[in-house]
């Protein structure tokens, strides 16, 4: 008969914050440095390989306002599927409108900017 005093278990791993995620996204979410705290290195690799290429930057943009959305509605998680603890509703709400706000303003600048590619080619 053997005994386990805890000496054997597996050490109780803390959850990621979402409050420091949600931070990261929205100051520095492009970058992919949200994915890196939770853990998730190798498509934080990606999303920074996509940010700091020119061609595929498009492709960041797009993955940057998936993982906010993903983040606001509670879905995004840590490397090991765990929920990120504990969840804020209202910073996901502010999050939420400047995220919004910055979907508007890109579709705003993009709009101007090809009408003026446009106006020059005319």
């Amino acid at each position: 008969m053997s005994y386990d005093y805890g000496l054997n278990a597996a050490p109780k791993k803390e959850p990621k914050s979402y409050v420091v995620a949600l931070a990261l996204g929205l100051i520095l979410g492009c970058f992919g440095v949200h994915r890196f705290y939770v853990g998730k290195w190798k498509t934080g690799l990606a999303m920074l390989i996509c940010t700091l290429t020119g061609c595929l930057s498009i492709v960041s943009v797009v993955w940057y306002f998936i993982d906010m959305f993903a983040l606001c509605t509670n879905k995004f998680t840590d490397v090991d599927g765990d929920e990120l603890d504990p969840y804020n509703s209202g910073c996901a709400i502010i999050a939420g409108i400047l995220v919004l706000l910055s979907l508007i303003l890109s579709i705003i600048v993009c709009i101007f900017y090809f009408t003026m590619l446009l106006r020059a080619g005319a």
